[in-house]
């Protein structure tokens, strides 16, 4: 029944049916509770799918009162597929917490931000002593054998890489965490994840990674049979991305972030994915652009040589070019004439897999809003002007996403 429908309907309604049901003997009423409880395990099935513990005293507090309720009902906590934990240094002791934590058995996704609130624990260290019961409880619950999917968000230093080599997982999202190496704490297992998404500051992550896939007999991920990443190049040094890439063999999916003109991702693109062109099918491409006219044209000439390496050498269905433009004081942007060299290169003979292109363009100006105003008026006629060949051709589908649109044109 539509929810706007039933909330028409009054109780009393209802109570009248079930009446009506009475006076047609016990065995209509008994067939209605019966289907009635049928339809229970279906819908907790819904409402607690999905679970959202935060911090703050009002969301500890639900924390206790989820701890009670599975206590009471142990098989609701069966139905709890996700778990949602934003918390921060001082929930990490709560008993009441750390109860619900041990009740879960059938999750498939975990996610776990650590979010820093005044006067509290900047970060959150894993290994030390007051962590103890709370590391211990995020430790069973990765094992999960029905653990798909780990997401670590925030300031959390010294991360155990042996819950990523013995979780089941086959996503992982790091932004901002640190890793570290435990290796005498892990079971000799063939690492499961195939999707790799690496944020902000995660150069150190990199690093270990990499490392560990050099000397490690058992690494947490086994970069080379990978098949989808995402890297987030650190705005000064891009290296650890680019040393991780180049691990890379069998990638289906590679999505670069923060790009830049001077970096070493945009002169060596080729070489860092040529161990996955074989394989390699959907390719996007985070761009920061500064508006000053040499780092402009750097950045899309440098672009538009390692485009022009890859052809001919690719099985590439989709390309996106997402860029961040960034202003200088007059708040006004002029569009590098360069991409057209991009548009000519992307409907040439050596892309003859490419199917659809998108191009966006969003401001990342202190003033925002004046700079958004100006960008849409420059970008009016964007895609006739600097991908004329896309725009009009018959092979390849071109999506032009311009500032603070929802639209694609």
């Amino acid at each position: 029944m539509d929810r706007s429908v039933s909330q028409r309907i009054s109780i009393e309604i209802y109570e009248q049916i079930i009446d009506a049901l009475a006076l047609d003997g016990a065995s209509s009423l008994k067939e209605c509770a019966t289907v009635c409880w049928a339809f229970v395990p279906r819908c907790r099935s819904h409402i607690f799918r999905s679970v959202t513990i935060g911090s703050t005293g009002a969301a500890l507090e639900k924390a206790d009162r989820l701890s009670k309720l599975f206590a009471t009902s142990s098989d609701l906590a069966d139905y709890v597929r996700e778990l949602n934990l934003v918390l921060s240094g001082r929930d990490t002791d709560n008993i009441g917490l750390i109860h619900c934590l041990n009740m879960f058995g059938n999750l498939v996704s975990i996610k776990l931000k650590y979010l820093y609130l005044f006067g509290g624990t900047p970060f959150l260290l894993w290994h030390e002593p007051a962590m103890q019961n709370f590391a211990h409880a995020i430790r069973r619950l990765c094992l999960l054998p029905t653990i798909r999917s780990l997401v670590f968000y925030g300031d959390i230093r010294a991360f155990p890489t042996s819950l990523i080599r013995d979780s089941a997982a086959k996503s992982l999202r790091i932004s901002f965490p640190t890793l570290r190496n435990d290796d005498e704490h892990s079971r000799l297992q063939h690492p499961q994840v195939e999707d790799l998404e690496l944020g902000h500051d995660t150069g150190s992550s990199a690093d270990l990674l990499v490392e560990m896939q050099e000397t490690s007999n058992n690494p947490p991920i086994d970069l080379s049979s990978l098949k989808a990443i995402s890297l987030c190049a650190c705005s000064h040094d891009d290296i650890p991305a680019a040393r991780l890439l180049s691990h890379c063999h069998s990638l289906s999916t590679i999505a670069l972030h923060n790009v830049r003109d001077c970096g070493t991702i945009i002169s060596g693109l080729y070489d860092f994915i040529s161990g996955s062109l074989p394989t390699l099918h959907h390719l996007t491409l985070g761009l920061t652009i500064e508006d000053s006219s040499d780092m402009k044209v750097a950045l899309v000439l440098g672009l538009a040589n390692q485009l022009e390496k890859l052809g001919g050498r690719n099985k590439i269905r989709t390309v996106q070019l997402d860029a961040g433009v960034h202003v200088d004081g007059s708040d006004h942007f002029d569009v590098p004439k360069e991409l057209a060299v991009i548009d000519e290169l992307l409907v040439g003979d050596g892309w003859p897999t490419l199917e659809e292109v998108t191009v966006s363009v969003k401001p990342e100006s202190c003033s925002m809003l004046a700079f958004g105003r100006d960008l849409s008026l420059t970008l009016q006629h964007f895609r006739e002007t600097c991908f004329p060949r896309l725009s009009s051709s018959r092979k390849v589908v071109f999506r032009f996403l311009p500032s603070n649109s929802k639209n694609l044109f």
